[in-house]
Order: structure tokens, then C-alpha cells, then sequence
């Protein structure tokens, strides 16, 4: 995995307490829900950060889906699991320091099934783990930060 974070999959993939239909059960995020890596580069071409989300699972088309001011997110066209995060950084003309903050804030975001559903991504699960996974690696991530 070359240029990929290593994710420790067991550390992440704690048990969680849901209910579901009225029934408390404890549920884990699915193997095809957890990323196996993360990877962060700069793409001077474009001018944009992108984390990017390594899964077991066959790679598969992506779809762009404006998520907020200078933010698109890369989905599985067919899954829905999170891909990429594209941050526009030369026009958000931020700072490394911010450019954390960003990233984290619109994982943070993915994780709110109403904002999730609005952008129209619908694979919660996903989005808690693709978080989980980048606070894991994100100090050895950022340091190829513009």
C-alpha cells in the first residue's frame, strides 16, 4: 500500500450500542465499511488536498457530490462508500493547521445522518469509520500537506 496510512481495523471497529426498530442490539461497522487505509497527497494541478479511502473491496466508479463551500466528495457509484474528500485549498487559502480542522469538520458532518442524506449519501456506517479511520493516521497523513 504504497503512500497509504495503515488503519488498524480492530482498534476501530469497536462495538456500538443502536436500536434498532425498538430493539437494543450492538451492532460493528461492516468489513466493506471499513477502510483499510487512508492516504492524503496535494494535487498541484488541481489545487486540491484529497484524502483518499482504501477498501477491501473492489475498486469501483466514482461519482463527484459538491458537499459544502470549496468541499466535493468521492463516492462509490454503485456502494456509496466514501472514496475521497477533495478540498479545495487554493481557494480556501488555508493553512495546514486549518486544513486539519476542515477535514475533520466535514467527516464530522458525514456522520450527522441528516446532513449525510441531504448532500444525498446514505451509507452512515461508512462515513462513522472513514472518520474513525483519518483521526487514526491524521498526524502521519497531514505532513504531506501543502
Amino acid at each position: 500500500m504504497e503512500g497509504w496510512q495503515r488503519v488498524d481495523i480492530d482498534s476501530l471497529n469497536k462495538p456500538r450500542a443502536k436500536k434498532i426498530r425498538g430493539v437494543d442490539v450492538t451492532v460493528y461497522f461492516g468489513s466493506d465499511d471499513m477502510p483499510v487505509g487512508v492516504r492524503g497527497e496535494y494535487d498541484r494541478n488541481r489545487g486540491k488536498f484529497i484524502i483518499a479511502f482504501k477498501y477491501r473491496a473492489i475498486d469501483e466508479a466514482k461519482r463527484l457530490v459538491p458537499f459544502e463551500s470549496h468541499v466535493d466528495l468521492a463516492v462509490g457509484q454503485k456502494s456509496g462508500r466514501l472514496l475521497e474528500v477533495l478540498l479545495d485549498v487554493d481557494a480556501m487559502n488555508v493553512e495546514k493547521v486549518r486544513l486539519f480542522q476542515q477535514a475533520a469538520h466535514v467527516l464530522e458532518e458525514l456522520e450527522r445522518p441528516e446532513r449525510a442524506s441531504r448532500a444525498g449519501l446514505n451509507r452512515l456506517d461508512n462515513y462513522v469509520a472513514a472518520s474513525g479511520a483519518l483521526k487514526q493516521v491524521e498526524s502521519r497523513l497531514f505532513a504531506s500537506a501543502p
